[in-house]
């Protein structure tokens, strides 16, 4: 399946900003420590790895492993690259030239052709160095995901389910202990950025950004982790610009409010229990995209989880309020905001126009 496509020219320059929530698990441990990953101020970060590998664990699903480049196998580099180069050569006998030792010459431009053919390649970009050298900044970059309040680390203590040997070889009665962690609630956020310029030098499509989408939304399901679910999205929002507009760190525009806890929850200030005890509010960033661009937004809890004022989401426990000036258009994979103008709110039948 080539899903390679010549439509790099017809990326838009977007910004992103997702959120998805955390219950009971480890949306990230600690390479050290496998503790869920913090900072000294109490709150959880997700690495920009850990959010590209959910997504190409899911692209690998959706479009098959030998799409992928980077994937989870025990391989190197040069034999990765290594099933396409011949792909390419059989197609093209005489891509490679005789060098006066009579060994064929690397060619590093059938080297580039062949690393775009992965599509987490053409999204994320590339460094290659083994028989040649070559690198590529990713046209689509996150940042560190980090959570939208402070949060605890819990332990979890329990038995393995095997015995061990002594070192003389004899089964030990008793079987091994395990130490894990995680989080018991946390709403986390990141934002994105995608870049038309260098979609033209990977050959990223308007495609390979659909499926990134849908991957990215996708890949809570396909956790296999004991430790990973427990993870589900909530919502996907993007600006299409206009122009060469960058604002940068979405996420930090967002007016959170954690409701204060009632005698029944466990929890101290600041760290809520459910989605139900967060009021994140979207308004300052509406205020500082508006003109700009075409705000899109994905989340099927439209009717559960937008409010379009503070008052209406304190009685009705939803968590975002969205300003009451904004509609939301469904054009089937996203929605469309626009302001409450007669003259603006018309059908979305083509995504980027």
């Amino acid at each position: 399946m080539n899903l390679k496509t010549e439509n790099a020219n017809e990326v838009r320059r977007r910004e992103i900003l997702i959120l998805w929530e955390c219950e009971k698990c480890n949306p990230n441990g600690d390479a050290i420590t496998n503790e869920p990953r913090h900072d000294v101020y109490g709150y959880a970060y997700v690495t920009p790895d850990r959010i590209k590998r959910n997504i190409r664990d899911r692209l690998m699903e959706i479009v098959g492993r030998d799409q992928v480049f980077v994937t989870t196998e025990p391989i190197t580099i040069k034999s990765r690259l290594s099933e396409k180069l011949k792909q390419k050569q059989n197609q093209d006998k005489d891509t490679s030239t005789e060098n006066k030792k009579g060994k064929k010459a690397v060619d590093k431009e059938e080297y580039l052709k062949a690393l775009k053919e992965f599509i987490d390649n053409r999204l994320f970009g590339f460094t290659y160095a083994s028989d040649v050298s070559l690198s590529e900044p990713g046209p689509v970059q996150f940042t560190f995901a980090k959570s939208l309040h402070p949060v605890d680390i819990v332990p979890d203590k329990g038995n393995g389910g095997f015995a061990t040997t002594d070192s003389s070889g004899n089964t030990k009665e008793g079987r091994t202990f395990r130490l894990s962690y995680f989080i018991p609630y946390a709403i986390l956020a990141a934002s994105g950025v995608v870049n038309q310029y260098r979609a033209e030098k990977t050959d990223m499509s308007e495609e390979d950004y659909r499926l990134m989408r849908k991957a990215w939304w996708e890949s809570f399901n396909s956790v296999a982790s004991r430790s990973k679910i427990g993870q589900r999205p909530l919502l996907w929002l993007e600006i299409v610009y206009d122009g060469d507009y960058y604002i940068g760190n979405l996420h930090n525009f967002l007016e959170i409010t954690v409701k204060e806890p009632n005698i029944y929850s466990y929890f101290s200030e600041n760290k809520p229990h459910s989605i139900k005890d967060i009021i994140i509010d979207f308004t300052p960033l509406f205020e500082v995209l508006e003109g700009k661009g075409k705000i899109k937004l994905y989340t099927p809890y439209e009717k559960l989880y937008i409010a379009h004022s503070r008052q209406e989401a304190e009685e009705n426990n939803k968590p975002f309020v969205i300003p009451p000036k904004y509609t939301l258009i469904s054009d089937e994979e996203m929605y469309t905001i626009s302001k409450n103008n007669k003259n603006q709110i018309t059908e979305n039948t083509d995504e980027e126009k």
